[in-house]
């Protein structure tokens, strides 16, 4: 799967919101390129509340990144908690997850995240 070969990256900080870079490994052997950002991670905190959204948006080249490989939106986005949880110690509970992708947005909680297999295969 996918979810297996990604890499999060701190960009910035701002008073409400902390902003990273999801990367996945260039396919193309023949580039110099070793990780090739296809998205933006932001965790956003509500001023006044205990709510916080992961707002998790996947360039266009992402699926071009996935060539060969199973996207399952469920998966991919529990994996980008999992790596923000123990790589930068940053626990998300209970937040509200706004996923936009090729097929789509996605508005709820991680748990009403659909888990059907989408994905390109070769």
């Amino acid at each position: 799967m996918i979810s297996d070969f990604i890499w999060i990256e701190f960009v910035e900080q701002s008073e409400n919101s902390l902003c990273f870079s999801c990367s996945l490994p260039d396919p193309n052997l023949y580039t110099e390129e070793e990780m090739i950002i296809c998205g933006s991670i932001v965790l956003r905190k509500e001023i006044d509340s205990p709510c916080e959204t992961l707002d998790i948006t996947l360039f266009q080249n992402f699926m071009s990144l996935c060539i060969g490989d199973t996207y399952q939106r469920h998966d991919f986005v529990q994996t980008i908690v999992f790596v923000l949880e123990n790589k930068f110690g940053i626990f998300i509970t209970n937040a509200y997850i706004k996923l936009l992708d090729s097929w789509g947005e996605f508005y709820g909680k991680l748990a009403d995240l659909d888990r059907i297999n989408r994905g390109v295969e070769e």
